[in-house]
């Protein structure tokens, strides 16, 4: 069975009054389609701040950002993929080997923020051409 297109904020509102005025949890999920976790979860931010604007969503941005990359970091990253050429992988495990651990998802966070390229072009490296050893006669080469 599809939900029906709702207003959350109203729907929200509704739940909270229902299981104020009594009724069972279970049977509030069931009539209004939605899970005994939500119910719980919105009566709990109702008992919160009642007086507040409850029924509104919360951010789910974090508050501070704990592992911030320094610029000496990012100067290093720099270095090494300019100047060497080191693809990710190879940043991210000679920055481990520095002490500096740091994961290639975040190397290449930081590759973008600093405007670089993600990938590097090389100059592929000549090969030697192969020698044909079709020969006019059987055994002929040896």
């Amino acid at each position: 069975m599809n939900k029906p297109e709702r207003n959350l904020e109203k729907l929200r509102k509704i739940v909270v009054k229902k299981a104020l005025e009594g009724e069972k949890i279970k049977e509030i999920a069931h009539k209004y389609m939605v899970s005994r976790k939500f119910v719980y979860k919105w009566l709990k931010r109702f008992r919160e701040n009642h007086e507040g604007e409850w029924w509104k969503d919360r951010s789910s941005r974090p508050k501070t950002i704990h592992k911030k990359v320094d610029e000496e970091l990012k100067e290093r990253i720099r270095e090494l993929r300019i100047k060497q050429g080191m693809n990710v992988e190879k940043i991210a495990y000679l920055l481990k080997r520095e002490g500096k651990a740091l994961s290639q998802t975040t190397v290449t966070k930081v590759i973008k923020e600093l405007g670089l390229p993600l990938w590097v072009n090389r100059k592929k490296r000549k090969r030697p051409r192969y020698k044909s050893f079709e020969r006019q006669k059987p055994n002929e080469l040896w």
